[in-house]
């Protein structure tokens, strides 16, 4: 028996399915690495699933096939992972979206695996030998990415016509939307690969008064909390190798990133951070799980923003990917659908501010809604439905098998709190 918002909800329990979930995420940790014999990278890798429709090598899905890896004890391939990472960033100056896909990049986590990694192993020549790509991916954010008000945003390149062409009419397509004329259509596509480059394609989380997907005029509060943590990071490894000056520079650069997010991203009303519209001059009107990035990274340790932020978002069987409201676009990254990537952040959120109990429950509901539709199904799944606990599709997505993120994220919960019983 789970207990739910104060609700009793019976769920398929039992050791023996808990059993085969972790035998499944073990097993296939294997199945899903490939050879790099023949590729651009320099050693074997991760990828998402053990279906073909996802066989490369993606950036932001490896850190929590990362999370899983070392969780369950796989270092070397973890490792083989940053290795690959960091030969991106070493030779074109960032991590593109995959190993096949080069139009834009992804969250910047690489920082973050860098650390876990060396907090796994305990070795300080692990932040050394990485130091360089970290240092190479924070300038590309900081020179491509910056925007007038001094915070980033998820961007594009100057795309050729073609890639346009091929952008816009593949999520024309998908989402049906259609614009008229180049120079909207272009505009479209731009707008379009900066919400690729979120990861979060596709969400309402960007929209204007007049258009759902804008995501250039807006600033990212995930990306923002992300990069505040590089600067700390990089402040930290200068100190280690005993480089103060810098150490005092890069200080300073998360202190200015932390006022300017305070200032343009934090409402007074409910203490919650969100997306910002600097077209618009105002919050995004969605509070979405990228705002439980802050309270993970230190931007703010204010419990009262965290505890309205999950009163919004926390559904019977877990974390939704934003709130609900009268209408919801039914996209794979809003109302009601639940994401590994976001489940982790909340639960860190909630951890981190000793909001241990809520953390716990919040992973745990997680484990149970896999381990029940893995009972049905034999199989995990790329997202689920956080309000009925059933796999979840979309309108502009169905529903993908899946191990990656789900998996990691269920083998670093298990590997914490040992069952989800």
């Amino acid at each position: 028996m789970l207990k739910l918002n104060n609700k009793q909800v019976f769920l398929y329990k039992g050791a023996e399915v808990i059993m085969c979930v972790r035998q499944y995420i073990l097993e296939n940790w294997k199945n899903t690495t490939r050879d790099n014999t023949g590729t651009n990278l320099p050693k074997p890798f991760s990828t998402p699933s053990i279906e073909p429709l996802f066989a490369n090598f993606f950036y932001w899905d490896t850190y929590f096939i990362n999370l899983g890896l070392l969780a369950d004890g796989l270092a070397e391939q973890a490792k083989n992972n940053l290795d690959n990472i960091a030969s991106f960033i070493r030779r074109i100056g960032y991590m593109p979206t995959a190993s096949h896909l080069f139009n834009n990049t992804q969250p910047p986590l690489f920082t973050c695996a860098v650390f876990d990694y060396w907090q796994y192993s305990k070795d300080d020549e692990v932040l050394k030998e990485y130091f360089d790509a970290i240092l190479t991916e924070y300038a590309f954010f900081k020179r491509e990415r910056t925007t007038e008000i001094g915070l980033a945003q998820y961007g594009h390149f100057d795309y050729a016509d073609n890639v346009v062409k091929g952008i816009y009419e593949y999520a024309s397509k998908r989402l049906d939307i259609v614009k008229d004329g180049e120079a909207e259509q272009r505009r479209f596509a731009y707008n379009i690969s900066a919400i690729g480059e979120s990861g979060w394609d596709f969400t309402p989380r960007f929209a204007s008064d007049s258009e759902l997907f804008v995501p250039l005029d807006y600033v990212q509060v995930e990306l923002n909390s992300l990069l505040y943590d590089m600067e700390k990071k990089i402040a930290q490894i200068y100190s280690l190798i005993g480089d103060n000056v810098n150490s005092e520079k890069f200080t300073e650069y998360a202190n200015q990133r932390k006022r300017l997010m305070e200032k343009y991203m934090r409402s007074d009303a409910n203490g919650i951070y969100y997306d910002y519209n600097f077209a618009e001059k105002r919050f995004s009107k969605l509070a979405s799980a990228a705002s439980f990035y802050p309270y993970v990274f230190g931007v703010t340790d204010d419990k009262t923003g965290l505890i309205n932020l999950l009163k919004l978002l926390e559904l019977d069987f877990g974390i939704s990917a934003c709130e609900d409201r009268e209408q919801s676009n039914n996209l794979q990254w809003d109302y009601p659908i639940m994401w590994a990537p976001n489940v982790y952040f909340a639960h860190e959120a909630l951890r981190k501010n000793g909001l241990t109990d809520d953390a716990e429950r919040i992973a745990k509901k997680y484990m149970h809604v896999l381990e029940e539709n893995f009972h049905k199904t034999d199989r995990l799944w790329e997202k689920y439905n956080a309000k009925t606990g059933e796999i979840a599709s979309a309108k502009e997505s169905g529903a993908n098998p899946m191990l990656g993120w789900t998996g990691g994220v269920y083998a670093h919960f298990y590997n914490r709190y040992g069952s989800s019983i």
